[in-house]
């Protein structure tokens, strides 16, 4: 499974990889102490009998080729996740030569001369590493405590602590760092407050923020704490291809993806209700919550994931933003890891709902196919890899940029491509991204990617269309 290193940004639930700064580019200046100004500590608590945190058990786990540290990993489970881990173990990892269902709409070849091979796991949370400068205890200025069990990741905005809190509950606490610019964080607070007066059940929410008493060097008192979730999407799929030969993939099965997928729409048309603009949907954003085991069937070129459990949420809104108000005008902003950056976007016009759902086909592709969709070539520019992104999207979807886009994104002033490349594709020889497509039992996945991945945002289904595609009719 090819991965860039340099496009995932923070994320409050996982293994944190390099930050892709053009997410953060406009963000505004100002003091930490204006950031913390809205929290003040309190005073009239009262002294209490100092309650015992439990450490949470360790297991040894292998560490991902594509973590930030070097030294040696584990994986710590929550309580469920140690219930579930220990089934796993009960049962055993067996192996199995069940016939070849070649109408199996999840089977890859109808010409397999050989039985798949199933394999039973457990996934495990995010990478969480321990190290040396871990600090034992966040304390936060009303005197709660939260024991530091180890680190999900650190990027350039905050470091994710892996935390059990007083109540014996796994959590995972987000502290944001200094920085010249500060990143204040409020989009993402707002973001918890409005999701929080109307929650959805594949949401993650807000368990508290708050103010610590002595944060962690080259970072600000103020940090957010949310449930500690399972592993994510890429999570899954890297660590069952870590174990593959570099001739195979690992995917989801179709059935699992009709599933994660629609709840993953439905999370997402649900805060377009709200007003807000996810832009950061990628497979390291959407997480499992409970049941982490999984079936593995490996034919002659994909290897297929069947989880235990389908139950996902959406996670991380530090990128989020919110719909402008009445009289205010959409301003650009280069937002979007770049594998998953809408098109409209590299053209430099101001992104929207329809952002969000060329982000979402993009994960649905991954899943199915176990890599990127469009995939830039590494430059020595960001203007460069830019440029190579926009190539590839236009090259596998074997189509153009309309001129009405090719008009705002001139008139806008702020599109620094060379878009000479462009031209017509023949329509009645195109494929598109169907020319991924392995067996016609798949068509309804790729009648509904087609419809999200049009260029033209105008003409791209909104996230109300998404949830109600044939494609997710049997879930």
């Amino acid at each position: 499974m090819k991965r860039n290193q340099e496009s995932p940004p923070k994320s409050s639930q996982k293994k944190c990889k390099d930050f892709d700064d053009t997410t953060q580019e406009n963000e505004e200046p100002s003091s930490s102490a204006m950031a913390d100004k809205e929290q003040s500590p309190s005073n009239e608590k009262e002294v209490r009998k100092e309650p015992q945190l439990e450490k949470t058990a360790m297991s040894k786990f292998p560490r991902s080729p594509t973590s930030i540290t070097k030294s040696s990993a584990s994986r710590i489970l929550s309580n469920t996740q140690q219930e579930n881990s220990k089934a796993t173990r009960d049962m055993g990892i067996h192996k199995m030569s069940p016939p070849v269902d070649t109408d199996d709409p999840d089977w890859i070849s109808s010409k397999v001369s050989t039985p798949p091979v199933l394999q039973v796991a457990t996934a495990s949370q995010s990478d969480i590493f321990k190290s040396p400068d871990l600090p034992p205890v966040l304390e936060l200025q009303t005197g709660e405590k939260f024991i530091v069990n180890g680190k999900f990741g650190e990027g350039v905005f905050g470091i994710v602590y892996f935390v059990r809190g007083e109540d014996n509950n796994d959590y995972a606490a987000k502290v944001i760092k200094e920085r010249k610019n500060v990143y204040l964080a409020l989009p993402e607070e707002q973001a918890y407050k409005r999701i929080a007066a109307n929650p959805h059940e594949n949401l993650l929410l807000l368990h508290l923020k708050g103010l610590l008493m002595n944060p962690p060097p080259t970072c600000t008192p103020k940090v957010f704490i949310t449930p500690a979730c399972g592993p994510s999407l890429f999570d899954v799929l890297d660590k069952v291809d870590r174990d593959l030969h570099e001739s195979q993939s690992a995917t989801f099965s179709l059935t699992d993806i009709r599933k994660i997928g629609k709840q993953v729409a439905d999370a997402m048309h649900h805060l377009e209700t709200l007003e807000i603009y996810h832009l950061d949907l990628k497979m390291d954003n959407v997480v499992f919550i409970k049941d982490f085991a999984y079936e593995t069937e490996s034919g002659p070129n994909h290897t297929v994931i069947k989880m235990a459990g389908t139950d996902v949420k959406v996670i991380d809104y530090g990128n989020a933003k919110f719909h402008p108000q009445h009289g205010e005008k959409q301003v650009y902003e280069s937002v979007q890891t770049l594998v998953y950056r809408a098109p409209e976007v590299l053209l430099g016009i101001p992104h929207s709902v329809k952002s969000d759902v060329w982000s979402m086909g993009c994960m649905l592709i991954e899943m199915y196919s176990g890599e990127e969709p469009f995939m830039f070539e590494s430059g020595d520019s960001k203007l460069e890899e830019e440029q190579s992104q926009l190539k590839d999207i236009i090259y596998t979807l074997e189509t153009t940029v309309p001129e009405k886009l090719l008009e705002q994104s001139k008139q806008g002033g702020q599109c620094r491509l060379d878009l000479t490349f462009l031209g017509p594709f023949d329509e009645f020889e195109a494929q598109g991204i169907r020319k991924l497509m392995r067996q016609q039992q798949d068509l309804p996945l790729f009648q509904l990617l087609d419809l999200m991945f049009t260029v033209d945002p105008s003409n791209r289904l909104s996230f109300f269309d998404v949830k109600d595609h044939a494609f997710f009719a049997e879930t």
